[in-house]
């Protein structure tokens, strides 16, 4: 029996709590998480030698926030599934950084289902195996 290794995800929210609760429903999905409270922690762990396989990310995370912060991650992993979060509507500017399945926007609150959906649509995309059982 071989298993593939789960999928890391990292949340990078400023929100205590909603990085809490996407933490549970992810790791239930079978996803491995990391999580990052600023933009700071967020850019070093894509810069990191094994960067995450995708990243849900606030569209106001400090201290880079909104489109800022969207134009360097696509730099430094512009082949990153990536789950765009915020409360408020997505700025024109940032739309056209969307690409259906691996760019999305998901309105917050998060929708545990919606979550794990648009991360698993956005994997698929860019090929990242997803935990299986070869028995």
């Amino acid at each position: 029996m071989s298993v593939a290794p789960a999928p890391c995800v990292l949340i990078a929210d400023d929100e205590e709590l909603l990085r809490k609760l996407a933490t549970r429903v992810l790791e239930r999905a079978g996803l491995r998480v990391e999580t990052a409270a600023t933009s700071d922690e967020t850019l070093a762990a894509l810069s990191r030698a094994a960067p995450p396989d995708a990243l849900v990310l606030d569209f106001h995370l400090p201290p880079a926030r909104g489109s800022d912060l969207i134009h360097k991650v696509c730099e430094l992993a512009p082949q990153l599934p990536l789950i765009l979060t915020s409360g408020d509507l997505l700025p024109p500017e940032c739309k056209a950084l969307l690409a259906p399945p691996r760019v999305v926007f998901l309105p917050k609150p998060l929708a545990p289902t919606a979550l794990v959906d648009a991360l698993q649509r956005a994997l698929d995309a860019v090929g990242t195996e997803r935990p299986r059982d070869d028995r």
